[in-house]
């Protein structure tokens, strides 16, 4: 117990040092320290997409394509559709998966309907 009171009282004075006439604490801050926080949000942003898998369903042309959406959003309402461009042809996407396991699960679902669907992982 000895040991425990000089060290509240530590705390305390520090407190009290920092602490200014209007009850405010003051706190000194590196000037790095914004720039650093930045990057490290980026960074936080890039990792938690770097392991998300989807399912490609359609490459085709337009009108195919929104045909084609059309129809498994009707029977797949469960799993998020998207339709893409990549040059020169349109690309349907189906699920957001955090793993490669569970997108192999919906991937089985999904062959049976459209054979020719794999998985992809975005970056």
């Amino acid at each position: 117990m000895k040991s425990f009171i000089p060290k509240v009282l530590l705390v305390l004075c520090c407190l009290l040092a920092y602490t200014n006439a209007s009850g405010q604490a003051t706190i000194d801050q590196n000037e790095m320290f914004p720039q650093l926080l930045n990057e490290k949000r980026t960074q936080n942003q890039i990792l938690s997409f770097q392991d998300v898998y989807t399912i490609q369903i359609f490459s085709g042309n337009y009108a195919d394509a929104n045909k084609t959406i059309e129809e498994s959003r009707l029977e797949y309402q469960d799993l998020d559709q998207s339709l893409e461009f990549n040059t020169p042809s349109y690309k349907i996407w189906v699920g957001c998966f955090e793993n490669r396991i569970d997108a192999a699960r919906n991937l089985k679902r999904l062959l049976e309907k459209y054979p020719s669907a794999f998985i992809i992982k975005l970056k």
